[in-house]
């Protein structure tokens, strides 16, 4: 998939539609996991990491404000959870060179690899190691340049550091993968009878096959069960998203007449305070798009949580039609049920725990028979 259809992806997650957030996650769940073991070494470490890096990218995807960025961003959720795992095993790294920037190397091309180490698993192997063996700025560096096709100055933004000191970090990694490998590299000619290609295109190929024989499709299949079967356990939060994109995560609750329906949004500043908190809606019908609910509450609630204050709002005018205060709403619901025959609404409920925290949460619903376009 291409860089542009990737970004069409993340466009599309970031509106609120969730099909689209796993289709993204599928496209990049090799190299998410293949940056995680690169970094960790540990299979089941790794694993941890990228499903914590997914979950926290399902979380937080309705603040990337770029699409064409999503890639950095994703390198950079990967990197901070493998990263939190790597220094809670208290492994020291060497990293004494990787801010020196009295000098700008420029990057030895000159060839050194034989394409064999592109090819062969075994040799590729042999790459890998010497690759993950480096100090974590160095090893980052070439996962990122050549295996995940980030430019220098996507690499900067990935780890906060300048173009200049990823170009350093780069010569000083090839160099020393130069030194290492050399006194045992294959004489092309023997091995393959013809030159030695760009170093650049092996070290790309090699670690592509590197990551297709470490994680090989039983297991992708298996971490992919794992990392969706999480993310269906929570609200999707994508922004603007369409009613009938936002219904599709509460289909399989609503068949069991309780929907928890759309956006869940419960914060207070910049930190999250649902504690299990949300909306449910009860006594909907969820055929062709009819979402006709008859009562809603709070549920999750803790001692000290005061009733909430409901809001209904109309969309996309954003008029508010109704306003109270109950244990659960219910008249409203069914007077509305009976009387509109096509609307697009949104439900608050605010409410106060006991230290006196101010709690949002929202869910959009449909009265009527509604036929929009899920996939916006």
């Amino acid at each position: 998939m291409t860089k542009r259809e990737i970004a069409e992806l993340a466009r599309k997650a970031i509106k609120g539609n969730s099909k689209a957030f796993e289709d993204l996650c599928r496209e990049k769940q090799r190299s998410i996991l293949f940056t995680a073991l690169t970094i960790l070494g540990n299979p089941e470490d790794a694993e941890d990491a990228a499903q914590e890096a997914i979950l926290i990218m399902h979380k937080s995807i309705r603040h990337l404000r770029d699409a064409n960025a999503v890639n950095v961003w994703i390198e950079r959720i990967v990197r901070n959870e493998s990263y939190k795992i790597y220094n809670a095993r208290a492994r020291k790294a060497d990293e004494a060179d990787v801010e020196d920037e009295s000098i700008l190397l420029e990057e030895d091309d000159r060839e050194f690899l034989p394409e064999a180490y592109a090819v062969d698993a075994a040799l590729s192997e042999k790459l890998y190691e010497q690759i993950r063996s480096l100090a974590p700025a160095k090893r980052d560096a070439i996962v990122m340049y050549y295996y995940e096709g980030l430019s220098y100055k996507e690499i900067a933004e990935v780890t906060g550091t300048s173009m200049k000191s990823v170009s350093s970090n780069l010569t000083k990694a090839r160099m020393a993968l130069k030194k290492k490998l050399l006194p045992e590299t294959p004489d092309p000619g023997v091995m393959l009878g013809v030159g030695i290609p760009a170093t650049s295109t092996v070290l790309g190929k090699s670690l592509a096959l590197q990551s297709r024989v470490g994680l090989p499709d039983a297991k992708m299949a298996a971490f992919e069960l794992r990392w969706v079967a999480s993310v269906h356990k929570l609200p999707y939060l994508g922004h603007g998203l369409s009613i009938l994109g936002k219904l599709v995560i509460g289909v399989a609750a609503a068949a069991a007449s309780v929907g928890v329906i759309a956006l869940a949004a419960a914060s207070f500043g910049d930190k999250d305070v649902l504690g299990g908190r949300e909306i449910v809606f009860t006594g909907i019908d969820c055929e062709c798009g009819h979402i006709n609910p008859q009562s809603a509450a709070i549920t999750g609630g803790l001692p000290g949580d005061d009733a909430p204050t409901w809001q209904i709002r109309s969309e996309p005018d954003g008029a508010v039609i109704f306003t109270g205060s109950d244990a659960e709403i219910s008249s409203e619901l069914r007077h509305l049920s009976e009387t509109v025959s096509d609307g697009k609404f949104t439900l608050r409920g605010t409410l106060h725990d006991k230290k006196n925290t101010r709690i949002l949460l929202e869910r959009a619903f449909i009265i009527g028979n509604y036929s929009g376009d899920a996939s916006n």
